[in-house]
């Protein structure tokens, strides 16, 4: 059996979204002749904020060690000032519970690699120190994109030239680094040039269900419910901060840098409000054919959206839900929505990780999205319909012939089956075999 040692700061009970990416890793990896120990930090190591599921976990075939995390000292709280750090402080403050961890386990039994998964990004420098101290293979899990995690511009171009730098070495040091598109990996190789293609892999998210890719279309004589799952990667405060021009900035930020132009208000719900207003105002008698429903954490500025579009009598948010109540709201939909970020002439490299889950139940997929990963996924395996959020009007109509049951959705079962955990894993466990 080989034994794989893996390093991960955000773990279950923690319920989010890239948990369980690793989390299925670990669980599928024994079929496939590798054991897992997973290294990651007590639930209390986390802010107040986050959300725990003890309902994640079961009896994992797996090992799981928990270690504690140093608070911030006043020197740390200092620096991670915004305008002080390169990357946050998470990885400084856990090595001196990690690493003699490490130093054990390394003892008692031999591993063939480290998997280490980040965010937090700081948990990438880890890399460096395995590398060097216990010269075992690496392999980085990058679950998202690091320097391109554009949500709100750089303190100055030296701070995103400093991390440019930081990420190569990073990549650098790995035997083989992860990402989740193919677009990640192409804005990777176009970043850092002589990276060798072969050092960087595409393994995507997964689901785990079995997969519903039975032909659907809407009943026009009843209410439809389209649902949405997940959070929304957009702050009105940091897409004014995206849009400012330098000039009309407070002094202190006259130096923030943005490597490219995004649009983060694609990724909140204004565009699905956009083409649902312009079509009622078009055909107000639709109103009763649909409702909009929502869960997961509620932003404080999801109801003034909603009222600016006139929609309060069809949208309803349920608020956060647990993994099972999220399937089963997942599953009395009649259709499902997904978002995405706009790169202004470029292309978005983010999948959202519930994709995957939407692909398994097989219930027709809504996408408002932009040029990029998440549109080329629902392309490719014709799980659903495209709504372009800059078409607003040509979108309402394509959605009324949806409503109307003009438009039958028939998934590519072949297409879909390639994002399986049981395929990704063993993508995966080819690479680790080979180390």
């Amino acid at each position: 059996m080989v034994n794989l040692l893996m390093i991960a700061y955000e773990f279950p009970p923690l319920n989010t979204g890239g948990v369980h990416r690793i989390l299925r890793f670990a669980r599928t990896l024994p079929e496939h002749g590798i054991t897992s120990t997973v290294v990651t930090v007590e639930p209390g190591s986390y802010d107040q904020e986050s959300i725990i599921d003890n309902k994640i976990l079961d009896e994992e075939p797996f090992e799981i060690i928990r270690t504690s995390l140093k608070p911030l000292t006043p020197i740390q709280s200092f620096t991670n000032n915004y305008y002080l750090k390169i990357v946050d402080t998470i990885a400084i403050r856990w090595k001196k519970k990690l690493i003699p961890e490490l130093d054990e386990l390394t003892r008692k039994k031999r591993y063939t690699a480290f998997f280490v998964t980040a965010p937090p990004f700081s948990i990438a420098r880890l890399t460096l120190t395995l590398k060097n101290r216990y010269g075992i293979p690496v392999i980085l899990d990058l679950r998202d994109a690091w320097s391109n995690w554009n949500i709100a511009p750089f303190a100055s171009y030296f701070h995103f030239k400093m991390l440019r730098k930081l990420e190569r070495k990073c990549i650098e040091k790995s035997d083989f680094t992860l990402v989740t598109s193919n677009q990640t990996k192409n804005d990777l190789l176009q970043a850092h040039p002589p990276l060798a293609k072969s050092k960087i892999e595409v393994i995507t998210n997964s689901y785990t269900s079995k997969v519903d890719a039975s032909s659907r279309s809407l009943d026009p004589d009843k209410k439809n419910v389209f649902g949405y799952v997940g959070s929304f990667y957009y702050s009105p405060e940091r897409q004014r901060l995206l849009e400012k021009k330098w000039w009309k900035k407070k002094p202190y930020q006259f130096l923030q840098f943005l490597p490219k132009k995004e649009d983060w208000l694609y990724r909140s719900p204004y565009f699905i409000f956009k083409i649902v207003s312009d079509l009622l105002s078009k055909h107000p008698d639709m109103i009763d054919n649909l409702e909009l429903r929502f869960a997961g954490k509620k932003p404080f500025w999801f109801d003034e959206m909603v009222s600016k579009f006139s929609l309060q009598s069809i949208v309803r948010h349920d608020g956060f839900l647990d993994k099972q109540d999220v399937l089963s709201f997942q599953r009395r939909c009649d259709a499902l929505m997904i978002t995405s970020a706009k790169v202004i002439n470029g292309r978005d490299y983010s999948i959202a990780g519930k994709t995957f889950e939407y692909l398994a139940i097989g219930k027709p997929i809504l996408g408002f999205v932009a040029e990029g990963a998440q549109k080329d996924l629902l392309v490719e395996t014709q799980s659903g319909i495209i709504l372009d959020p800059d078409k607003p009007k040509v979108s309402a109509e394509k959605l009324r012939d949806f409503l109307n049951g003009k438009i039958k959705v028939t998934p590519d079962y072949e297409a879909i089956a390639q994002y399986s955990t049981q395929a990704t894993t063993l993508k995966l466990s080819k690479i680790i075999h080979n180390l």
